[in-house]
């Protein structure tokens, strides 16, 4: 299920997890290299034994297996701790060998054969090395004892060791007249808030604003176990982040997997027991946006053109990098979160005409906005698609868009201009 998300990086081991509640209870990657029964484990901050069996090394084979959508090389994104867990803070005075033990972990997967770290990988079964081009100071860590301190003596190492690495900070660091590449954005919130904050990245001064990396985010109540409503409205907050995509850089949901017999966090992408998994409304829409993000340039509609008086209505529009013969491929993501349809018209301007008739509609909905998936009905909410007819050689159509609903609309067109309207 994951790999067919085909994502472009994957931020791992975690969170809160990287932390721990203190600083023995944090990841310790060293402890997770050698044999499974060498391994000591740790006890985490979600209140369970980890025996350290999918660590380092398992996750970045993991992520070599998987590809983009256009086939190419996902990307690790690795979190060190820095220092800081939720109650305890090493003081910058006694950081360098935590700065040591992060700048270990980067020989391990990229250092040659003969080096200390990377010697013990190939041990391990794979000679070539790994490559890193993420990584990710502490987590949620901003406002703690001494992060501001440790962040820059992380920045400078491996701004020395490793220049190619981009650095994530926990919050924007320039104000603090730190070094900020990327900063990490988390918002965990209700349905309503999604819809009604789409226009955050809107306004931001990008003069002065780094790039931003939105890595975790989920509608987390008024959301059952994971049901249709947060689904929408987490569709309706991506479409403000592609309108945004000059600043964010990058974006992923978050949490991605939850075992049904020990929920510690509700919801999840990805639902599993010992011998099964069905996604959440949630994880189709990551699906449906991951398979529309392939484009080569993006339109009007894009451009907030969209005329509507609701507020619970958004859409972007962007031409497909595949391309057949001298026509393009149009691709509208409309989301509805309205308790009624809408009647849109789709309109190519510009003197050009739709060539194909045949318009393709993907379209995840339900009868009801608390709907969920389930063991017994994993399939009641995935992306069902239709094939709506168009007037041969027309410059426009009309759809019915379904309540509470995300749609992905794609059809060839002769003509780079296209308005959309309700």
């Amino acid at each position: 299920m994951i790999a067919d998300l085909k994502p472009t990086f994957v931020r791992f081991p975690g969170g809160c997890f990287v932390e721990g509640d203190h600083l023995v209870e944090r990841y310790n990657w060293k402890n997770g290299i050698g044999p499974l029964e060498t391994r000591p484990g740790h006890w985490n901050l979600w209140g369970y034994f980890d025996e350290d069996g999918l660590s380092y090394f398992e996750f970045l084979n993991f992520i070599e297996t998987l590809e983009t959508p256009s086939g190419g090389r996902v990307e690790p994104v690795w979190v060190v701790n820095n220092g800081v867990s939720h109650q305890q803070s090493v003081p910058v005075s006694e950081i360098q060998p935590w700065v040591q033990d992060a700048l270990d972990s980067i020989e391990f997967a990229m250092g040659s054969q003969t080096s200390k770290w990377g010697s013990i990988r190939a041990e391990m079964g794979h000679p070539q090395p790994f490559n890193i081009n993420y990584v990710a100071i502490g987590n949620e860590d901003c406002g703690k004892p001494w992060y501001n301190e440790n962040y820059k003596v992380f920045y400078d190492a491996f701004q020395k060791n490793y220049p190619h690495i981009r650095l994530i900070a926990n919050c924007d660091m320039t104000p603090s007249n730190l070094p900020t590449q990327v900063w990490d954005y988390h918002v965990y919130q209700s349905p309503n808030w999604f819809f009604t904050n789409t226009q955050t990245f809107d306004n931001m001064d990008r003069s002065t604003t780094p790039k931003i990396f939105n890595s975790e985010y989920a509608v987390t109540s008024d959301c059952g176990h994971g049901n249709l409503q947060a689904g929408v409205a987490e569709a309706a907050w991506m479409i403000g982040l592609e309108r945004n995509s000059d600043l964010v850089e990058m974006a992923s949901y978050a949490p991605l997997l939850v075992n049904d017999h020990d929920r510690r966090w509700n919801p999840d992408a990805i639902v599993f027991d010992a011998t099964r998994a069905y996604g959440t409304p949630s994880y189709w829409v990551q699906l449906l946006f991951s398979q529309a993000q392939d484009y080569v340039e993006a339109l009007g509609l894009y451009k907030n053109t969209l005329t509507s008086s609701s507020k619970k209505q958004y859409a972007s529009t962007t031409v497909g990098a595949y391309q057949n013969n001298s026509n393009r491929v149009l691709v509208i993501k409309y989301v509805n979160g309205e308790t009624q349809p809408v009647n849109l018209s789709v309109d190519v301007g510009g003197g050009g005409v739709i060539t194909n008739t045949k318009i393709t509609v993907e379209t995840l909905t339900s009868a009801g906005v608390n709907d969920e998936n389930s063991f017994d009905n994993p399939t009641l909410i995935v992306p069902k698609k239709v094939e709506v007819a168009a007037v041969a050689d027309s410059s426009s159509f009309n759809l019915s868009i379904a309540s509470f609903s995300v749609n992905v609309i794609r059809f060839e067109y002769t003509t780079s201009e296209v308005t959309a309207d309700q």
